[in-house]
């Protein structure tokens, strides 16, 4: 495909994946957490679904470790997971898929800025529109002498609603920013350079430096940094043992 305006998706794939990224949702905030909404997983599902399995890993990969060391604690507020591993995996393998750009790890390094960018438009947009919700959840109320049975159907049609919204909502941001980036992407494909290409490549180098640095600073703390010791001279006993 050229370099114009050509779409490098159609309707049909951008409504499957946001139907993956609600459910991906319901996963992560009102499910089983599963750790499937995880970009490593997201992700390579994203590029199952798509028949790009390798740009999709590759972009997953990275994802997950950039975010591995952020916890929803003490006021830290995260990026959208879903939406970083769906979008930014989706954007890339539309692109490898459509165009026959087989690029891969340049089109997974282009995937990885879509993901990073869109997680952080997305993670105050889904905050707010949860407090939202967590604040009609929090008018449920029970007039005193209500049965069991009326009780019960006016918890389930609440719960309805939550997992709804959750879905919804997700499903709705998906449907917005996977086409924003996946045109970006393909506008990005066509400016790239040899230079800028091969420069775009070299994150698959740094990755085990990405990989350790990100575990270190996840487990890096008076109360567990005795773990991650322990655990790197198991690594290297068995290392050296082999």
């Amino acid at each position: 495909m050229g370099s114009g305006v050509t779409v490098p998706f159609n309707s049909g794939e951008i409504i499957l994946l946001a139907a993956l990224g609600g459910l991906l949702a319901l996963d992560d905030r009102a499910g089983w957490q599963s750790l499937l909404a995880q970009p490593v997983f997201s992700a390579a599902l994203v590029g199952w679904i798509l028949g790009e399995a390798q740009v999709g890993l590759a972009t997953g990969a990275v994802l997950e470790l950039v975010w591995l060391s952020i916890l929803p604690m003490r006021g830290t507020q995260r990026p959208d997971p879903v939406i970083g591993g769906v979008v930014g995996a989706g954007a890339a393998c539309l692109v490898a898929k459509h165009a026959g750009d087989e690029r891969v790890l340049f089109l997974a390094a282009i995937g990885i800025v879509v993901g990073l960018v869109t997680a952080e438009i997305s993670g105050p947009i889904g905050r707010r529109a949860h407090r939202a919700r967590e604040s009609r959840l929090g008018r449920f109320a029970a007039a005193a002498g209500t049965d069991d049975t009326a009780l019960a159907g006016k918890v389930f049609r609440y719960m309805l609603f939550s997992v709804a919204f959750t879905f919804g909502l997700e499903a709705l941001q998906v449907l917005v920013l996977l086409p924003i980036g996946a045109l970006a992407a393909k506008q990005f494909t066509a400016w790239g350079q040899a230079g800028a290409v091969i420069g775009a490549e070299r994150w698959a180098e740094l990755l085990p430096a990405i990989g350790a640095g990100a575990i270190a600073h996840r487990y890096w703390q008076s109360q567990v940094s005795r773990y991650l010791v322990v655990s790197a001279l198991i690594v290297l006993l068995l290392l050296w043992l082999k």
